[in-house]
């Protein structure tokens, strides 16, 4: 079975208000992003970096592993309180944290992101 949840997880980081607030507005909507964001910083992607079936028998999948990276990047390194909000959501949806980058600075563009990776089995 394929599974995608993040269309779920960007309805979720929109209806969290600090969130929404932390990101720019791209033609007036808050700059949360699947696989690419365009527009202003600071600005959320969400991005699916694994989907593969972990329980299956007889050709029939039961469960999937789902793994997203979320990446948050601005021009100010501001992440702290965007990230917990992030982490706080993705513990709701009922993902596991596996790793958080330390900052990514982009010395071309002056941009700095954080990645943040959580699975779940579905």
């Amino acid at each position: 079975m394929i599974i995608s949840e993040a269309k779920k997880i960007k309805s979720n980081f929109l209806a969290n208000e600090l969130l929404k607030n932390w990101v720019a507005k791209f033609k007036g909507i808050p700059n949360i992003a699947i696989e690419m964001a365009e527009g202003e910083l600071p600005h959320i992607v969400i991005k699916e970096i694994e989907n593969y079936p972990d329980l299956h028998a007889d050709d029939e999948e039961y469960s999937t592993i789902l793994t997203y990276q979320i990446n948050l990047t601005s021009k100010n390194g501001d992440h702290f309180n965007a990230m917990q909000a992030v982490h706080e959501e993705m513990i709701a949806l009922g993902y596991t944290r596996l790793a958080i980058s330390p900052a990514i600075p982009n010395t071309k563009t002056k941009e700095i992101e954080k990645q943040l990776v959580y699975s779940q089995c579905l």
